[in-house]
């Protein structure tokens, strides 16, 4: 009863103190257009590169634009001789609770959850979408269309089919803006690869099959492996930060409000195969 009280009192207050604390955010640590220019030239990123973006707007809180402008500048560093991706996920929270809902994922209308940076992105012009009811991809430039085809074909969902696995064909790279490396989805498609050599497969045993609709026809995933949930719980990526950062693959820096990661995905792999070759796992023991 006590805690509703204070519920409602607190409630007015919310929105002065986030206006007071976005105003001091700004003032100790905006950024403008081209200090963030600037920051994407330090981690490695120029024209004709391929990026795959993950990112979370608290980053951008000193930043002196919005998310449309952060697109721009995105695309404009890379041009339209390199490829923009971000992912579009639009699964949350436990496996089974979301395939129990049956939601029929469309790559035009259904929300992604991950954010709205990738929000805004999927709805901008020159964009395109993958067909995976969970781990669908957008993509702008040189051959969108390449990175997205047949997605919903893939046996699991980063792996071998993906935008993730593509990444690797085309010497990628990935942005990591204002999260950390637990935000790198590429690290699913190395558990693909790298299956055989683990003690445990991350995979179900259990395949799925889902629906989709695309210009008003349903069509079906293959049959699917998801990530095991016991599995999901010890993964522990962080770990390969730190072996990253003592092999000298890992270039960061920081700007205003914004801490910027710069990573090639060959590096990501590499580093997990190393790794793998002495028995390392970025799992916790049973």
């Amino acid at each position: 009863m006590w805690r509703d009280g204070l519920d409602r009192l607190k409630k007015p207050l919310r929105a002065p103190y986030r206006g007071l604390r976005a105003r001091y955010i700004r003032c100790r640590h905006g950024f403008s257009e081209a200090d963030f220019r600037k920051a994407l030239s330090a981690v490695g990123l120029s024209r004709g590169d391929t990026v795959m973006v993950h990112s979370a707007m608290t980053g951008f809180a000193g930043f002196a634009g919005d998310a449309t402008d952060i697109i721009r500048i995105l695309e404009d560093t890379v041009s339209a001789d390199g490829a923009l991706l971000m992912p579009t996920f639009t699964w949350l929270g436990d496996m089974e609770d979301f395939i129990a809902t049956g939601r029929v994922f469309d790559p035009r209308t259904t929300p992604s959850q991950v954010g709205l940076l990738p929000e805004i992105f999927r709805r901008s012009a020159g964009v395109v979408r993958s067909v995976h009811p969970t781990h669908s991809i957008a993509a702008w430039g040189w051959d969108a269309a390449w990175w997205i085809h047949d997605h919903h074909l893939a046996e699991t969902p980063c792996g071998r089919g993906s935008a993730f696995a593509r990444l690797l064909e085309r010497g990628a790279k990935i942005l990591l803006a204002g999260v950390d490396i637990t935000a790198c989805s590429f690290f699913h498609c190395a558990e693909e690869l790298l299956e055989a050599q683990m003690p445990e497969s991350p995979f179900t045993a259990q395949r799925y099959v889902l629906q989709c609709r695309v210009d008003g026809r349903m069509v079906d995933t293959a049959p699917m492996r998801f990530y095991d949930p016991g599995m999901s719980r010890r993964r522990r990526t962080l770990w390969l930060a730190d072996a990253m950062r003592r092999a000298g693959r890992w270039r960061e820096a920081r700007t205003g409000s914004l801490n910027l990661i710069g990573l090639r995905v060959a590096d990501l792999l590499r580093t997990l195969q190393e790794m793998a070759a002495r028995g390392e796992f970025c799992y916790l023991p049973r």
